[in-house]
């Protein structure tokens, strides 16, 4: 069969991804049913769930399709730049690259000296700022924030007071927020310093993140919820990589059905719990598709 139409090439590729996918989930049930290990079956793999993990994943495959279709259909096609979120995954390459000799730097070397080389390495990075000429590329975007990544490992048993730590933070705060309101008025958003002490590496955001880092670290939390925090960890990646998708879609349906919504006061609060409760709901249930759940 010639396929003359881009829909009917990827409804194709639909079809074999299911075959394929089923074709999967038969060996696994096959080689755990005829494996001298015994494996304890799981309470959900039943058969109401294995045809749940079939319903998933056509709906996936289906949403795929979707987002194919509508790449192809605008301007620049799959050539687009991918979405602004994904640098991050960048950033974890290069932590797993140097997280070993940073790790064995930090056991080897005093806590003051190690404090001292994570300052430095974050004084460095807002200084680089500053500099024309500087881009960060793939292989060293990760390089500014591998100051953070060391400080957070020092910082992790530190034990600090709740009160002037909530105050340092609320000074960075309001601080960050009037130097940018005050350049952006002068310079503009677009401009070259416009958002400099918006930016993660400015001034009043290092100290502002380490701040908020001790206070979170700090809270005791019941047993209750640490085991909710627990089964919801294991989710966090993945709602990092689909929540642009969600966010941008709700904020959609605001402009066009509700804008009042679009209000900060409102937008922010509904739109951020919102975001986090669908993406989580989405990567829960991919999660429950034995092939797909490794990607998330």
């Amino acid at each position: 069969m010639e396929l003359r139409e881009p829909r009917q090439l990827v409804d194709a590729l639909v079809c074999i991804s299911l075959r394929d996918d089923q074709r999967c989930l038969d060996r696994v049930q096959t080689n755990r049913a005829t494996s001298r290990i015994h494996v304890p079956p799981r309470a959900h793999h039943c058969g109401a769930h294995r045809r749940l993990d079939r319903r998933l994943s056509v709906v996936e495959v289906s949403l795929l399709r979707r987002a194919f279709h509508r790449s192809v259909g605008r301007e620049g096609g799959l050539f687009r730049p991918p979405y602004y979120h994904l640098y991050f995954l960048f950033l974890i390459g290069g932590f797993y690259v140097f997280a070993p000799p940073i790790a064995a730097a930090i056991s080897i070397l005093p806590r003051s000296q190690s404090l001292v080389m994570s300052g430095l390495a974050l004084a460095f990075a807002s200084i680089t700022l500053t500099a024309q000429g500087l881009n960060s590329n793939a292989l060293t975007f990760f390089v500014p924030y591998l100051g953070y990544f060391a400080l957070g490992a020092l910082l992790l048993d530190a034990r600090v007071r709740p009160g002037p730590t909530a105050a340092l933070f609320a000074c960075a705060v309001l601080i960050t927020a009037a130097l940018t309101f005050v350049v952006v008025s002068k310079r503009g958003v677009n401009s070259r310093w416009g958002l400099y002490f918006y930016s993660y590496s400015s001034p009043t955001v290092l100290i502002m993140a380490p701040a908020v880092f001790c206070l979170f670290n700090s809270l005791r939390v019941p047993v209750s919820f640490t085991r909710w925090l627990t089964a919801f960890v294991p989710l966090t990646l993945g709602i990092y990589l689909v929540h642009p998708i969600v966010l941008e879609t709700l904020r959609w349906q605001w402009g066009r059905f509700a804008p009042a919504l679009l209000r900060p006061i409102l937008d922010i609060p509904i739109t951020f719990v919102l975001t986090v409760i669908i993406s989580a709901a989405f990567v829960g249930l991919v999660r429950c598709i034995p092939i797909v759940r490794l990607a998330v």
